[in-house]
């Protein structure tokens, strides 16, 4: 008898404490409810902006047109939303990162644009910045920057994101077409977009240009030439023309042409530097004008002998071809 009245005490207090564990679940869950509901609309109303990171604008200027306005609840508002805004409205703001700092400000961190390249387009150059950003379009390259050569510009970056195949295709297809058509495949580029070009390689290439014209070489880099994208080239220092070939293992080829600059070409020598897969040969200048006067002798005696043929009628034209490496 008495153990039917111990288990029976046990059971009622079991039962006590599994229904306090729902009390105290059901209280905890509407004071969470709650918090959540006052956090997004009571609590946490921004009443400060903090603008930091240099920059030709000024803080109420990016302040405005991100949108955040004091009273906004700083964790509804879209910070990612707001820094697109700043980034794409306000040209030369590289990047804008913007953070939460509870329980009322919001602090905006910008990093300005660096005018980095002139790249030529039909029509003139765009000034871009080390990201591709552009800047600016003029008729001239612009003071301080590396020209690129040969990047043809396109307008429809979302193709290349999508289906790069069919527009390389497409642009292949209509590459022995008229001026006039392809003058349509490269529309002029809109300031505060990204400069892609013609084909998504050539993009590609010219993003790895413009990285290299800040990071290598002593920043004495002039110009790259990448109309013939299986040999770009570029002009070192006013002085020494280099031929990387296609630009497979660039950042190799940047450094072995580097080590050859800086340790066995004078301070002054002009010539052509030329990367080669096996390593690298260099012509100074007086050897290339020696190599063209031995074309141009050589070419002379072709062309009379050719002429003379042509007289006769009757006589086999004789040719010499000359290799130089």
């Amino acid at each position: 008898m008495q153990d039917v009245v111990k288990s029976a005490g046990n059971s009622s207090r079991k039962k006590r404490r599994r229904n306090y564990s729902m009390y105290y679940g059901m209280i905890g869950l509407i004071v969470a409810v709650t918090f959540v509901i006052l956090s997004t609309t009571v609590f946490f109303k921004i009443d400060t902006v903090r603008v930091t990171g240099s920059s030709i604008y000024t803080a109420d200027e990016i302040i405005a047109v991100c949108g955040i306005k004091g009273g906004d609840n700083l964790i509804r508002t879209n910070m990612g939303k707001c820094a697109d805004k700043i980034e794409a409205e306000l040209i030369y703001i590289e990047t804008a990162e913007i953070t939460r700092s509870f329980p009322s400000t919001v602090e905006i961190n910008i990093t300005p644009c660096r005018e980095t390249a002139s790249v030529q387009f039909e029509e003139g150059f765009c000034l871009l910045s080390s990201s591709g950003k552009i800047l600016e379009k003029g008729s001239e390259p612009y003071e301080d920057t590396i020209i690129i050569y040969g990047a043809r510009p396109t307008e429809d970056d979302e193709l290349w994101e999508e289906t790069p195949s069919d527009v390389t295709s497409a642009v292949s297809s209509t590459a022995d077409n008229s001026e006039e058509e392809s003058e349509d495949i490269n529309p002029i580029p809109e300031i505060g977009e990204h400069f892609i070009c013609d084909k998504d390689n050539r993009t590609e290439i010219l993003y790895r240009l413009i990285e290299a014209a800040e990071d290598s070489m002593d920043g004495k880099i002039d110009w790259f030439d990448m109309t013939d994208y299986l040999n770009v080239s570029c002009l070192y220092d006013g002085r020494i023309t280099i031929e990387f070939g296609a630009v497979s293992e660039f950042d190799y080829k940047l450094k072995l042409a580097s080590n050859i600059i800086s340790s066995k070409i004078g301070p002054t020598t002009e010539g052509t530097l030329k990367i080669l897969s096996s390593g690298a040969s260099f012509i100074d200048k007086a050897g290339l004008e020696q190599n063209e006067i031995t074309y141009q002798s050589n070419i002379s005696p072709q062309e009379e002998t050719e002429t003379d043929s042509d007289n006769e009628g009757e006589e086999t034209t004789t040719s010499a071809v000359i290799h130089f490496e």
